[in-house]
């Protein structure tokens, strides 16, 4: 079986504008951030230290992740502050006929 490209997510899942919905893509954990807005972004939930799973903070407008104190912007997945080496896998993100695709970049 192949590596996964794609996760669809039904548009009832959709979080509203200044949430985040956690789901798989592929075995990974992944967050679709569906900022204020209304722009869509995706990352991989892997912090790129030592791989524990990180957490968007709306309200400190952050990616963070709890492990060693990892920061990441919410917008682009930079690693901004703490040990993280690199970004945050970043997918693309498309709306099309009430479905969310999330794919790899």
């Amino acid at each position: 079986m192949g590596a996964v490209t794609q996760a669809v997510l039904d548009g009832a899942d959709k979080p509203p504008p200044g949430s985040v919905l956690m789901f798989k893509f592929g075995t990974n954990p992944a967050m679709l951030i569906h900022h204020a807005d209304g722009t869509w972004v995706a990352f991989g939930a892997v912090c790129t230290h030592l791989a524990c799973t990180v957490s968007y903070e709306p309200e400190q407008s952050r990616i963070y992740c709890a492990c060693h104190g990892g920061v990441y912007d919410p917008k682009t997945g930079a690693n901004v502050a703490g040990p993280p080496p690199k970004p945050l896998t970043r997918y693309n993100v498309e709306v099309q006929d009430g479905r969310i695709l999330v794919s790899k970049a």
